[in-house]
């Protein structure tokens, strides 16, 4: 009896001995993760800046139509086809590209006359607007003649803007503007407050601001021009603007 309970004392013990074994391993890991020291929190002072760039456009985008109304459908479109494809063979000679051409507007509606309560078909109306970006901004002018001459009756508004590499270039010097109008900004916080800029960690681009565009409204082209008279498009000028929040590290 006695050597049965030895037998089986030793095993437990053994089995107690492993688990608080185990247990101690698990307390000291965590206690070791739980006491860690924490990060040294790192002092900054935030300032924002503005930057803008005034330049003459060398863009101009502009939304010429062909509208023609006809007895039938198929009348209505065939002028207004053939149209727009004279005006399209003009923008050639003018060595505008084909991919800075976009047509903005197809449409076909019925005209109808009325009398008293009745109405009765009259024919059919064909609409066809393209919108044109011209590069450089001295072609618009003559885009403008060519066209009506050509038997555009339409035209919409023209935006004077910036080609894309043009307009990259401005916002970069718009945005050099912004951050060391923030940088003078910071100095003069810091002069005043005796604090210690380090160094820039983080610069954040608040917008991205477009353009100022400026619109010239055109109205319906029935000989408004003076035959031999070129058009004149003075494009004045279009502002560029960049904000950013830029972050110090200060001691």
């Amino acid at each position: 009896m006695k050597k049965f309970l030895k037998n089986l004392t030793y095993p437990l013990i053994a089995s107690i001995l492993t688990a608080v074994l185990i247990l101690g391993i698990l307390k000291i890991g965590f206690t070791t993760n739980f006491f860690k020291s924490p990060n040294t929190t790192t002092r900054t002072l935030e300032t924002e800046g503005t930057g803008s760039v005034t330049s003459t456009p060398d863009t101009a985008e502009i939304n010429f139509g062909v509208t023609n109304t006809q007895p039938t459908t198929s009348q209505a479109q065939q002028q207004t086809n053939q149209t727009i494809s004279k005006i399209l063979d003009q923008f050639k000679t003018l060595g505008i590209d084909s991919k800075s051409i976009t047509t903005s507007n197809y449409s076909i509606y019925p005209q109808y006359n009325y009398t008293g309560n009745s109405q009765t078909p009259s024919g059919y109306s064909v609409t066809q607007n393209i919108d044109v970006k011209i590069t450089p901004i001295d072609k618009a002018g003559k885009a403008i003649d060519v066209a009506t001459t050509a038997g555009a009756n339409m035209l919409g508004s023209i935006n004077f803007t910036f080609s894309d590499q043009t307009q990259s270039n401005l916002e970069e010097q718009a945005r050099i503007k912004a951050i060391n109008d923030a940088k003078q900004k910071a100095e003069d916080e810091a002069k005043a407050t005796g604090i210690k800029l380090v160094k820039i960690i983080n610069v954040q681009e608040v917008n991205n601001e477009t353009p100022i565009i400026r619109p010239l409204m055109m109205q319906t082209a029935n000989g408004a021009k003076e035959a031999g008279t070129p058009t004149q498009l003075p494009p004045g000028q279009s502002t560029v603007s960049k904000d950013v929040k830029v972050t110090f590290e200060i001691e």
